[in-house]
């Protein structure tokens, strides 16, 4: 049996390329130019906090967004939601119209 495992060397050259990926990223981030610096970011509960509260309200977003673009797909496809819609479309139509000024 060999002494190493097949794959096991280009794994280790990969995540040796994205770790330098990240230490320029970070680098370019912290406006550091010396290379000798090895850069790392300790998580604190602040920082998670905020990062997933942004994720919640990314998350509540794209399914509210889902939803509207569902609601509006089944009122064009049945002809009496499809006629109020259009109705209500004609009267934000006007109400921009008017706040705007150009009625």
């Amino acid at each position: 049996m060999s002494k190493f495992k097949p794959g096991a060397f280009v794994k280790g050259i990969e995540a040796q390329k994205l770790q330098e990926q990240e230490q320029l990223r970070k680098r370019n981030k912290y406006k550091i130019e010396s290379d000798d610096v090895v850069i790392v970011e300790k998580n604190n509960i602040i920082k998670f906090l905020v990062l997933l509260l942004i994720r919640i309200i990314k998350m509540a977003a794209t399914i509210s967004v889902i939803v509207l673009a569902i609601i509006g797909v089944l009122a064009l496809l049945y002809p009496a939601s499809r006629e109020i819609l259009l109705q209500y479309f004609y009267k934000v139509l006007l109400e921009i119209q008017m706040f705007v000024g150009i009625r």
